[in-house]
């Protein structure tokens, strides 16, 4: 009896560690939306996209021509 009475025991203590800790991880602070542009609107700024340099731009072009060069052979 008492073997039994443990196994549910431990069975309902797992069951409400797992229901505290989905509880606590539920509940974080994490904001998905950007910044306003103020406080009094719903619009949302856009972030802001950055140019790339020569350099960058010559590396992504070299990339892509060998992706190409690879896809292109049969």
């Amino acid at each position: 009896m008492k073997a039994m009475y443990r196994k549910y025991a431990l069975a309902a203590a797992a069951a409400v560690s797992a229901v505290l800790a989905a509880l606590l991880l539920s509940s974080c602070s994490y904001q998905e939306l950007t910044p306003k542009t103020d406080d009094r609107s719903d619009y949302y700024q856009l972030p802001k996209g950055e140019t790339p340099t020569a350099e960058e731009r010559a590396l992504v072009q070299a990339a892509k021509d060998e992706y190409d060069a690879a896809v292109s052979r049969k």
